[in-house]
């Protein structure tokens, strides 16, 4: 497996789902979310969104949103096929804010690099191929025994 950078993102929120992160997960066979609830005193709401198609259609994990104290972290493990994930977070609390600190890395396998690099690869191989306007290829017929 190969791992994807990992990152580190933060920020806050108050009374409206915010997206903490946006992250294109097509080529990655495995995905690991850690998300801390930063602030001292308000609790924070997440919720995941996925879809298959990048910008299309997104639905919530099973389980829909879930909250987490002052301090409180969550660990999300998606080792499903998605195309993209989305984490929101807003404050529980009405007109108060909440902060979040959130990391993430992604692993591919080889294979699945290996399918992304597919369609440049045969470009390149056909690019090297003779056009009907070469010259053709002399064909030898094969021995008779």
């Amino acid at each position: 497996m190969v791992a994807d950078n990992h990152q580190t993102t933060h920020g806050g929120t108050i009374n409206s789902w915010a997206n903490a992160l946006i992250w294109s997960t097509k080529a990655l066979d495995k995905k690991t979310i850690a998300l801390k609830n930063t602030h001292e005193a308000n609790p924070l709401d997440i919720q995941v969104l996925v879809s298959t198609v990048a910008g299309e259609l997104e639905v919530p994990l099973p389980g829909g949103a879930a909250s987490l104290d002052a301090g409180d972290s969550a660990l999300i493990a998606l080792n499903d096929a998605y195309a993209q994930v989305r984490v929101q977070v807003k404050s529980t609390n009405t007109d108060a804010p909440a902060s979040y600190q959130l990391d993430y890395i992604g692993f591919a396998s080889i294979s699945a690099q290996l399918l992304e690099m597919l369609p440049s690869i045969f470009a390149k191989i056909l690019a090297t191929l003779p056009t009907a306007a070469a010259k053709p290829v002399e064909t030898v017929p094969w021995p008779k025994p």
